[in-house]
């Protein structure tokens, strides 16, 4: 998971943890919008970074039938994780996928209350409006909360650094006739 960004990292880990609890998770893509995100899980998983199986169909239901062959035939719900761009929950139950759909759990993720979840505590939500009203990529997210997160001190340092630049009077005790504090040029 390390080589991924900010934002595709909090999308694994939700991921992996509804395969962990559901087993079958059927993912309804209908905006195709986590395709380049799925081929790379798939290819981890097949390199064993990621602990279970992923299939994604891309454009054959053969070819998909054939990948997902050594899978959902037991009696328990072993993890396994389905991509099925272009399909909603209407639209899917006309393909062969309907047969581990079922007993599955459908997953759904809107992009944009994933940037949301990833910059909470990175970046000030006002940032964030500005970046979704762009219509990001999952990459361009990554890149964006990744250059936010890394390049930008915090508010308190930015605060700091503003009042570093003016002068100082420093405190040097109370005047023995008013009472009140005497002062003298800072550093």
């Amino acid at each position: 998971m390390t080589d991924l960004g900010p934002v595709s990292q909090v999308l694994e880990r939700e991921v992996a943890g509804e395969l962990r609890r559901q087993g079958i998770v059927v993912w309804l893509d209908n905006a195709d919008t986590y395709r380049g995100f799925v081929d790379g899980l798939v290819a981890r998983s097949r390199g064993g970074a990621f602990p279970h199986p992923v299939v994604g169909f891309r454009g054959s239901f053969l070819e998909l039938i054939f990948e997902l062959e050594p899978y959902g035939s037991g009696l328990d719900r072993q993890p396994l994780l389905i991509h099925m761009p272009g399909f909603t929950e209407e639209s899917i139950r006309a393909t062969p996928v309907l047969e581990l759909y079922e007993p599955g759990v459908r997953f759904r993720k809107g992009l944009d209350t994933l940037i949301r979840e990833a910059a909470v505590g990175r970046v000030a939500p006002a940032e964030v409006d500005a970046f979704l009203a762009k219509g990001p990529t999952l990459e361009a997210a990554d890149a964006w909360l990744t250059a936010a997160a890394s390049g930008q001190p915090d508010d308190l340092l930015r605060f700091l650094e503003d009042v570093a630049g003016r002068p100082r009077r420093r405190r040097c005790g109370r005047s023995p006739r008013t009472g009140s504090r005497r002062t003298q040029p800072g550093p």
